[in-house]
């Protein structure tokens, strides 16, 4: 009876650990610019994508530490350049300085996969609200797909598959 309990308990516990590690609570982890109000903010995150490197010409290192863990820049028409290092199932992507410009949307935040369509690489872009959970799923994410958006300097020697 107590090799049940302990049992049920560990399985309890493996459950609710697989379970968050599908979902996470959005964090800010790094705040760009403090000056700027939340409600003119969007949150992105390098997850899974690599580094980013200058936001707007300003040398930056941005990397988040998990899938939870977002960066709050200003709204509005950005440029970053990214150092991408992501695996996509048996596909790796690398690339230095890749340029990626986007329109953030305030009180957006925002996910990206490296992908490569029709012959372009680059990002697929998902959207959720302020705050709103964020589920790893490949259906949540198909979703709220809302943009692939190619590299601006990607090419073949760029961006290797």
């Amino acid at each position: 009876m107590i090799k049940r309990i302990v049992t049920g308990g560990f399985f309890v516990f493996l459950f609710t650990v697989l379970l968050g590690s599908c979902s996470s609570t959005p964090k800010v982890g790094t705040v760009f610019n403090e000056s700027v109000p939340e409600l003119n903010s969007a949150l992105i995150t390098t997850y899974n994508t690599g580094v980013i490197t200058s936001y707007n010409g300003i040398a930056v290192n941005w990397e988040s530490s998990g899938a939870g863990d977002m960066i709050q820049i200003p709204a509005g028409e950005t440029v970053l350049e990214w150092n991408i290092n992501s695996t996509r199932g048996a596909v790796i992507y690398k690339g230095n300085g890749m340029i990626f410009k986007y329109n953030f949307q305030p009180h957006k935040q925002y996910v990206f996969t490296v992908t490569r369509k029709e012959g372009k690489s680059g990002f697929n872009v998902y959207l959720y609200d302020f705050g709103e959970e964020i589920k790893w799923s490949n259906d949540d994410l198909e979703s709220r797909l809302v943009a692939f958006v190619p590299f601006e300097n990607a090419g073949e020697k760029k961006v290797i598959k």
